[in-house]
């Protein structure tokens, strides 16, 4: 018999971190932030470039839409140290 719904844990996972759940969220970077650098590492980037990528992709992965106004990507005028 098939599972339905054979990722039903991964997919509880993101529907918390989208809840903003701060354990899940840091679930979910222990899951991924070394396997995503184990990857750029053998496809050819540095440590440091592979720290740096898996760091902005987690950041886009989990930058906040709509609730607070954030907006993403930053603009100078959205940062907190932005003109004005």
């Amino acid at each position: 018999m098939i599972d339905p719904l054979p990722f039903l844990e991964d997919f509880l996972l993101a529907q918390k971190c989208l809840e903003d759940d701060p354990l899940s969220i840091s679930r979910l970077q222990e899951i991924c932030e070394t396997q995503v650098m184990d990857y750029l590492v053998h496809t050819g980037a540095t440590a440091e470039q592979a720290w740096e990528l898996a760091n902005e992709l987690k950041a886009d992965c989990l930058a906040e839409r709509g609730k607070t106004g954030r907006v993403w990507p930053p603009t100078a005028e959205t940062l907190p140290c932005g003109p004005g």
